[in-house]
């Protein structure tokens, strides 16, 4: 063991794993930026911010349009924070774009039914559109209208399925059933429930397992598999991933990165 230099429990160091290492880490910044016009100083935190975009683009988030004259715009802002392994490294740059509101808003995406307009994200206006604002067909981080979102959507399947909901807390929902009782609490994104009957519990859980087919579909299972060449690049692995699909609604995922190094994209 007097031979061992540095910490045993890590396992073994090679001159290539340490390269790859750092050749990783050249393409991701060690610092958070504490202001917008300091990350638009640093390319990798640049890429960052455009790969969110992009993924905004790809759910169909927001549409570009004239700025509304009887509506008021919601800004926007940027939280940077570097994403750490379990031995403190920095494998990922994030960079989340979230409305100036209550940024710990634990919704994304949730269908939305007003008219919210958002500013363009500062340093990546549309040099064309200057006068040009998002209209909103999501939630963003932030926006106060995400949670009430989620709510009545759950809201209106629970009474659907023949819950009561509460008239001093609006956010609790009973059901009955005979001498027995349900009661369902809903708190942000999570879900309390109880019930003096182990069925009426059980009934519950079934009843949230919530995947809907429509009768106009199909009713096909599709799966889909596909790997990656080399993605990590730390150790070279590749990364595999599986979705299974019934009726257009993905029903099982999958993603894990492989045990071994694949020597080609085939092998991967």
């Amino acid at each position: 063991m007097e031979q061992v230099i540095g910490d045993v429990q890590k396992g073994i160091q090679t001159r290539r794993s340490v390269n790859l290492f750092y050749e990783h880490s050249a393409f991701l910044s060690q610092k958070e930026p504490t202001n917008i016009d300091e990350a638009l100083t640093d390319p990798n935190w640049i890429i960052a911010m455009q790969e969110e975009l992009n993924q905004f683009e790809r759910n169909k988030v927001w549409t570009l349009v004239q700025r509304p004259k009887d509506r008021s715009v919601v800004g926007t802002k940027r939280v940077f924070r570097n994403e750490l392994d379990e031995s403190g490294s920095v494998v990922r740059n994030k960079a989340r774009l979230v409305a100036k509101m209550d940024v710990k808003s634990a919704f994304l995406n949730g269908e939305i039914k007003e008219e919210v307009y958002v500013d363009q994200p500062p340093g990546f206006e549309d040099p064309k559109k200057h006068d040009h604002v998002y209209k909103l067909d999501k939630a963003l981080y932030g926006l106060k209208q995400a949670p009430r979102a989620w709510y009545e959507r759950l809201s209106q399947f629970l009474i659907e399925k023949g819950y009561r909901k509460g008239k001093v807390d609006i956010t609790l929902f009973l059901k009955k059933h005979g001498t027995e009782l349900l009661i369902v609490q809903i708190y942000v994104d999570d879900i309390i429930f109880g019930s003096t009957n182990n069925a009426l519990s059980n009934e519950f859980t079934e009843l949230m397992k919530g995947l809907w087919y429509s009768k106009r579909s199909s009713f096909d299972l599709i799966g889909y598999f596909d790997a990656d060449f080399a993605g990590c690049k730390i150790d070279q692995k590749s990364t595999s991933g599986t979705c299974q699909l019934l009726r257009d609604m993905l029903i099982s995922c999958h993603s894990k990165k492989q045990a071994s190094v694949a020597l080609s994209t085939t092998e991967a």
